[in-house]
């Protein structure tokens, strides 16, 4: 009777302990879980802002390319003036 006693007292020392484990996992994983969601909020949130500066980007090589057009037909227009000027003044 004693030794059954003692083995009950151990197993419920042993249930408690492992509830009280069981406990401090579920307490961790609903921690993990917040910083998952947390972090998952911040991924899309920089997913948002990639595709915003991969748009931005497009528009200003976009400005870029135009910006240079423009400067080589100036450039070639100031050239064949220039020229026109120089030759007129030879003349």
């Amino acid at each position: 009777m004693v030794a059954r006693n003692k083995e009950l007292t151990d197993t419920k020392a042993e249930l408690e302990r492992v509830r009280q484990l069981y406990h401090k996992v579920r307490e961790e994983s609903e921690i993990i879980n917040e910083k998952q969601w947390v972090l998952t909020e911040h991924r899309a949130t920089m997913e948002v802002k990639t595709e915003e500066c991969a748009v931005e980007l497009a528009a200003e090589k976009e400005r870029h390319i135009t910006t240079e057009v423009e400067l080589r037909r100036v450039t070639a227009r100031y050239s064949t003036e220039l020229e026109r000027i120089i030759r007129e003044c030879q003349e």
